[in-house]
């Protein structure tokens, strides 16, 4: 091990010497301390600096192979290191969950959660899912168990509640706040959501933003949804003799962009907005129209559209919450937890959560409802999980491009 050997001598400079009867390639106070034998240094290297040292032994803060170099306390493997000389930037995640705590620590949030929504008999799949997704997410992230703060603060304000919300949604794309209770910040998973694009400094309105989640939204729904929104920011849709249409699928939800039909200017938004006038824009009969061609059917009979690839059910009842709630924790402890044994599954869902609530316990055999239902929720926890992590901001790992 060199320089790094437990026994090393720096006086006169020699590692451990092994016996001619000792086993393994390096000695019992180095293995004791975690080293292990490609640790070790060629015999003909030179000695290595501390730098050189802690390179050896760091793992990529990317990918977790073995680092060649590193900025700071972030160490690359070899083709990291590329990355980051050749882009000048590279995104490195921190885990969420710190594998050398058990799981009913690590979880805690988690249940948790659980039992409050259990406690106040929270019922809709589109609040349990989330709810549990933001609240194992918060257990880590600081940032997130701020915005659980700010929004209590928020209280009865009916302006301060709405900015709130859309700055929430604008992060969290299709979710947004209900309650805070017991301080477990409460989320609904909306199946649509109408957002106004203004002119810069301006109330002057420039498009509107019709974002669809689920497949389950009817075309009669988005022209209830979008004529309501009008109507609510006093704007008109009768007159209208042009108009804009575009649309988009990304991260698993569509977008709908309408436009009044014409693009003003500096001075016409200027004149607009000092005489509380809008544009008018499409009548939400084509609004309807244009989502009902882009969204298509799941029926492989007819135009597939868009409508495979949304979320939610077509059609067909909801899991009850007593299958439910505890099918999502299962999940969080068999795929994030890598908890795979039914049995240790079952007792912490027992102890942590359904015994507390006075909730029926579960066993391992395959009869019980929850080992099915952990593979039916999944893709709603995806979504939501997913949603949460395009809204985070990343540590990111910069280098000069002019370093040689």
């Amino acid at each position: 091990m060199g320089e790094r050997c437990k026994l090393y001598d720096a006086a006169s400079g020699k590692a451990q010497k092994l016996g001619r009867y000792h086993k393994g390639t390096i000695c019992d106070q180095c293995r004791a301390a975690g080293y292990h034998p490609e640790d070790a240094p060629p015999f003909d290297s030179k000695p290595t600096t501390d730098k050189e040292a802690t390179t050896q032994l760091a793992r990529c803060a990317k990918c977790g192979q073995r680092a060649v170099d590193g900025y700071g306390e972030s160490y690359f493997c070899e083709e990291h290191w590329e990355q980051l000389h050749s882009e000048g930037v590279i995104t490195v995640f921190s885990p969420i969950v710190e594998p050398s705590q058990p799981p009913e620590k690590s979880f805690s949030e988690l249940f948790r959660a659980a039992r409050v929504l259990f406690a106040d008999n929270v019922t809709e799949e589109e609040q349990i899912v989330p709810t549990l997704a933001f609240a194992n997410r918060a257990s880590a992230l600081p940032e997130l168990q701020s915005i659980k703060g700010r929004f209590a603060k928020v209280g009865d304000s009916k302006e301060r509640r709405e900015e709130f919300l859309n700055d929430f949604y604008q992060r969290f794309r299709g979710l947004i706040p209900v309650a805070v209770s017991n301080e477990v910040l409460v989320l609904r998973r909306v199946p649509m959501f109408l957002n106004g694009v203004r002119y810069p400094g301006t109330t002057v309105v420039k498009e509107i933003v019709v974002d669809v989640f689920m497949r389950s939204v009817t075309p009669d729904e988005v022209a209830e949804h979008y004529e309501r929104w009008l109507v609510e920011k006093g704007l008109a849709y009768d007159k209208s003799s042009q108009g804009t249409f575009g649309w988009r699928f990304s991260d698993a939800y569509l977008a709908m962009m309408v436009g009044s039909g014409k693009e003003l200017n500096e001075g016409q938004v200027a004149r607009m907005s000092l005489s509380g006038r809008q544009p008018v824009f499409p009548p939400p009969q084509l609004v309807a129209a244009l989502y009902e061609s882009l969204k298509g059917s799941v029926n492989l009979r007819r135009f597939r559209g868009i409508a495979y690839a949304l979320g939610g059910r077509q059609s067909g009842r909801a899991a009850s919450p007593d299958n439910l709630i505890p099918a999502c924790v299962a999940w969080y402890l068999r795929e994030p937890g890598g908890i795979s044994d039914k049995h240790r599954l079952a007792r912490l869902l027992n102890q942590h959560l359904l015994a507390p609530c006075g909730k029926r316990v579960v066993g391992v055999t395959s009869d019980n409802a929850i080992w099915k239902n952990i593979d039916k929720v999944a893709d709603s926890i995806k979504r939501v999980e997913f949603a949460m992590q395009k809204s985070w901001s990343p540590r990111q790992t910069h280098v000069s491009k002019t370093r040689a």
